[in-house]
């Protein structure tokens, strides 16, 4: 039993390894971008006017600080569709919430989130991901 969970948790690495080779070489934009590609970009991603570049941090305390021109993505409501069970943001829900963060799908979109809570991170860039939003990436 243990070598059969064992072989279903490295198929599972492996498959998701292949959506990410996958995602980078299907998209302009790589899929983990560095925290110094991020300081890098702070003069563009601090203009609220541009589209170019959006920091979005996926949290629910986006308010006891985050980094200068980052977004905030709720947890909860603004991640997963709170009428059901946890599933996936219809269509129109995500592009409601990316048009009020001004992200359109042009946009190179950087998500993180500042309590190392990667999963939350995770979900958003594969949702975004699955609505053809091609320029999306994680901060590492």
């Amino acid at each position: 039993m243990r070598k059969k969970n064992l072989l279903l948790k490295m198929a599972a690495v492996l498959f998701s390894l292949s959506l990410f080779v996958q995602a980078q070489a299907a998209d302009s934009a790589p899929p983990l971008v560095s925290t110094q590609w991020v300081e890098d970009q702070l003069a563009t991603i601090s203009n609220p006017d541009q589209t170019k570049i959006r920091l979005i941090e996926v949290s629910k305390k986006y308010d006891q600080g985050h980094i200068p021109g980052a977004l905030q993505m709720k947890w909860g409501s603004e991640t997963f569709d709170p009428t059901t069970d946890h599933m996936v943001l219809s269509l129109d829900q995500v592009e409601r919430i990316m048009g009020n963060l001004n992200a359109p799908p042009s946009a190179h979109i950087v998500l993180y989130d500042g309590q190392d809570k990667v999963h939350f991170v995770a979900r958003v860039y594969w949702t975004l991901k699955y609505w053809n939003y091609p320029n999306v990436s994680i901060m590492d």
